[in-house]
Parts: structure tokens; C-alpha cells; sequence
């Protein structure tokens, strides 16, 4: 398991087969942004920068993920 900050401050957790992302303030809810298929290399690492949120298979593949509202809630300079 994984877990990070991104620019907004909001926490984002990587299990082995799953990335989830915390939205609600009070009660968490956490919403799944990423499933990794059957028999798909296990998840092992999270970073953040500009072009989205970087996760990182055992492997060194993986996926980058930029959510829906990653413009208007992250403070991204230059």
C-alpha cells in the first residue's frame, strides 16, 4: 500500500490492485480512479506532477491519471 498528498492536499491511497481517492469533507468517501485488471502486475508506488497522478506497477509500468477537476483544484505554476 501507497499513500500520497496531491497539490490540492487531498489524499489518494494505492493498494495492490486499486487507486482510490478521498472527496467529502467530514465523512470521507473514497471514489476508485483505478482498478487493475486480473492477472495485470500489482501497484506499488503514487507520485504526483502537471500532467497528472503518476502510479507505478511492480514492473515499472503503469498508468497516469488526471481527474476531472484536476485543473481547478490543483495549484499548478508556470
Amino acid at each position: 500500500m501507497a499513500m500520497g498528498l496531491d497539490e490540492g492536499g487531498v489524499p489518494w491511497l494505492v493498494t495492490e490492485r486499486e487507486v482510490l481517492r478521498r472527496h467529502g469533507a467530514g465523512v470521507p468517501i473514497w471514489k476508485r480512479y483505478h482498478a487493475q485488471a486480473e492477472g495485470a502486475p500489482g501497484l506499488v508506488a503514487i507520485g504526483f506532477h502537471p500532467a497528472g497522478v503518476r502510479v507505478v506497477d511492480e514492473l515499472g509500468g503503469g498508468v497516469v491519471l488526471r481527474p476531472a477537476d484536476f485543473a481547478a483544484t490543483w495549484l499548478i505554476e508556470g
